[in-house]
């Protein structure tokens, strides 16, 4: 009931229900109303200015990682575990190179020394098959791992299999070769891919400083 130069009540609006089920393409969308942000896997609340409950601070932060409590692993950090895997490799292949008469040997008809062509077969396939491996069975590599490092599926935030470890190491091949432009591309891409990351689908992700 109204009086005269009383306006009428207004209509409490609704609470806001969570958008319709459609997976956005990327981590971090927020929802046209600005109430919800797409974490990877579902819908999260959004506090203010559309950050994320979950991450350090008063309750909010600001979307860094596909989902709460996760940020993108940059190309810094990731340089660091690459190095720490190149160790690890360098230590095993200089083992097996001793027992197989090192890196290079001597032609004994002729006297020149030679590569070992044995030694450079095994770093070759040895190399590929610790990467591959590791990424699709453990979706992270012993340097990544060390730094708490791994690698998950973009679209929903599980871990890669074998397939997807052999496409993205495709894709890493590729990202080397214009002088590694594709590597250094996670420095600058706003969720840290390289282009073996887009090829495959994947993000590279670690736990957020506390």
């Amino acid at each position: 009931m109204t009086t005269m130069g009383t306006p009428p009540d207004e209509p409490i609006p609704a609470p806001a229900s969570e958008p319709e089920a459609v997976a956005p393409s990327a981590a971090g969308t927020i929802s046209p109303d600005g109430r919800w942000v797409w974490d990877g896997t579902r819908w999260q609340p959004a506090g203010p200015a559309g950050t994320v409950p979950g991450y350090p601070g008063a309750g909010y932060g600001p979307v860094i990682g596909p989902a709460p409590g996760l940020a993108y692993a940059g190309f810094w950090i990731r340089l660091v575990a690459y190095l720490i895997d190149s160790a690890i490799i360098f230590a095993v292949l200089f083992v097996l190179s001793l027992v197989m008469g090192g890196f290079l040997k001597t032609d004994p008809t002729t006297g020149v020394q030679q590569v070992n062509g044995a030694v450079q077969a095994i770093a070759i396939l040895g190399g590929i098959a610790y990467i591959v491996g590791f990424w699709g069975t453990r979706s992270a590599t012993p340097g990544q791992m060390a730094l708490g490092m791994r690698i998950v599926r973009a679209d929903n935030g599980a871990p890669i299999d074998l397939s997807r470890a052999v496409i993205r190491y495709v894709g890493y091949v590729i990202s080397v070769i214009p002088f590694g432009l594709g590597l250094i591309w996670a420095g600058f891409d706003p969720r840290k891919q390289g282009w073996h990351d887009k090829l495959a689908g994947t993000y590279v992700v670690r736990p957020v400083a506390q």
